[in-house]
């Protein structure tokens, strides 16, 4: 760390020639204090420039419902980038939740509730965090009665 380099010492030692007016070995002193307050904002720079350079974190929201718009809670969904696959489950709200950094995801039906048909369709995410919605079939359609 740059910033211990110049010690008080050092820049009463400065600060007193330039009082008496010895220019000399301000020169020489000089540039090292120039350096190390140079480099401080560099740093800084760097550091603040490392978190946009990061994908953004965030949630993606998958939704899953009937063809009414209901919400249909207990189906297990696996949301997969290129090297893995998480498993989750809708909520009572119909919504799987996923915590993850912005990228290119792929998400998957791996087993309905008794009373969905299987859904072998592969949803493409966003690819910022945000919302899948995936529409189930029931097995025996509304409009069927007896």
């Amino acid at each position: 760390n740059q910033k211990g380099s110049v010690t008080p010492a050092a820049l009463e030692v400065l600060y007193e020639q330039a009082i008496t007016g010895s220019a000399a070995p301000i020169v020489q002193e000089q540039p090292a204090v120039e350096e190390t307050a140079a480099q401080e904002p560099v740093a800084e720079t760097a550091v603040m420039k490392k978190p946009v350079a990061k994908a953004a974190a965030g949630t993606y929201l998958i939704l899953v419902k009937d063809k009414n718009g209901s919400p249909v809670p207990g189906v297990s969904v696996q949301f997969c980038s290129d090297t893995e696959c998480i498993l989750g489950k809708t909520d009572s709200t119909g919504i799987a939740r996923f915590d993850r950094e912005a990228g290119e995801y792929t998400v998957h039906v791996f087993k309905a509730p008794a009373g969905y048909l299987p859904d072998t369709t592969e949803y493409n995410a966003p690819s910022t965090p945000g919302t899948v919605t995936i529409v189930l079939q029931a097995e025996i359609p509304d409009e069927v009665g007896g």
